[in-house]
Formats: C-alpha cells, sequence, structure tokens
C-alpha cells in the first residue's frame, strides 16, 4: 500500500484524504518518524469535525514515544508524549475546550517514562501491564492505539531491524538524524 499511495501522492500532492492514507501507510510499515515529518509539512484544509489528521499525528507521536521507550530513552520518549499532547494548526482542526480533549493515553505513557528504571540492566518489559488493565486508565475508547502502542513496547526481541532504523544504532545516537524535531510549544494568549 506504501508504494501505491506514494506513486498517487507524486500525482495529486494536495488530496488531503490521499496524504492522510499515505501517513497512515507509513505508519503501518512501522516509519513513524517519516509520518510526523510528512504530517508537519501537510496542510489539511480546515472542515467541520475534521480530526483525522491530528488524529494520525497523534498516533505517530505517541508510536515515536513508546519506540523511545522502548529503546530506554526516557528523555526523547518524553518530548514525543508532549508532541502528542499538541494541536497543530496545518492538520485542519483547532484544538476544542479542555473539557473535550482526552489525554489519558499521554498521561499513562507519560507515567510509564517516569516509572522507567534508571538502568538498562533492568528490563521493565516483563512486567508490562496487559491490555485489559492499561484501558482501565486509559479508556476503551482507544484500545486499537493502545494495542498499538502495547506490541511496540513489547517488540523489545525483535531481531530484525526496523524499517527506518536499519543503519541507526540507538546507543550511538540519541534521537534518529532524519526524525524531525517535537514541534514548539505554541503559547496561546487566551482574551476575554
Amino acid at each position: 500500500m506504501l508504494a501505491t499511495t506514494q506513486k498517487y501522492l507524486k500525482l495529486f500532492p494536495s488530496n488531503d484524504p490521499l496524504v492522510l492514507l499515505h501517513t497512515q501507510s507509513l505508519i503501518a510499515n512501522k516509519q513513524y518518524s517519516s509520518a510526523v515529518s510528512h504530517l508537519q509539512k501537510a496542510v489539511i484544509l480546515p472542515n467541520e469535525g475534521g480530526l483525522s489528521g491530528r488524529n494520525i499525528y497523534r498516533e505517530a507521536t505517541l508510536l515515536l514515544a513508546a519506540k523511545y521507550l522502548r529503546m530506554n530513552n526516557r528523555a526523547a520518549a518524553k518530548q514525543w508524549v508532549q508532541a502528542a499532547r499538541r494541536w497543530p494548526e496545518n492538520l485542519g482542526s483547532g484544538k476544542p475546550y479542555p473539557s473535550h480533549v482526552d489525554e489519558r493515553i499521554e498521561d499513562w505513557l507519560d507515567s510509564l517514562c517516569n516509572s522507567l528504571p534508571e538502568s538498562p540492566s533492568e528490563s521493565p518489559w516483563e512486567t508490562l501491564p496487559e491490555l485489559e488493565d492499561v484501558l482501565v486508565v486509559t479508556g476503551k475508547a482507544q484500545s486499537v492505539l493502545v494495542k498499538k502502542i502495547l506490541e511496540e513496547l513489547h517488540r523489545h526481541d525483535a531481531q530484525q531491524p526496523e524499517p527506518e532504523d536499519a543503519e541507526v544504532e540507538p546507543e550511538d545516537t540519541e534521537v534518529e538524524p532524519e526524525m524531525p524535531e517535537p514541534p514548539e510549544q505554541e503559547s496561546v494568549e487566551s482574551g476575554q
């Protein structure tokens, strides 16, 4: 699917649904950094109830946080959790009222970052909670995303290199060279 979306994206670069589909196929191929980079360059036109761009951005950043958490890089993981809390303007939707924002998954991943053992010799991956236990904290509405995050955290024993990390050793670099930086927190002035 990735090859197909790349082909058609070259023909129709401003087609918003195609941009989002391509980003989803990058995520499905575990190319989270490329997905975030692609979304940072995209401009999704605003539409009523159009949260797709922001939801895909959130998924990619939370999976990046899980990836760095799995590699025992707490600082990068926390940075990506913070990025997941943002609502980039270029993705077609503004941030709703605080009472309508559900950040329980971000809160759970943030607490997981804080509870990670200091020494990499201790293996926190054997004691990760089961999906049902996490859903008690995060809510069942986003169980698919929570399941993907848990799968990413459990990939620690995978023998094959990840598609985007084939030439990068985690212990040599703290952050991937091609990885986009999390966007800066925008300051919002509230007027009454």
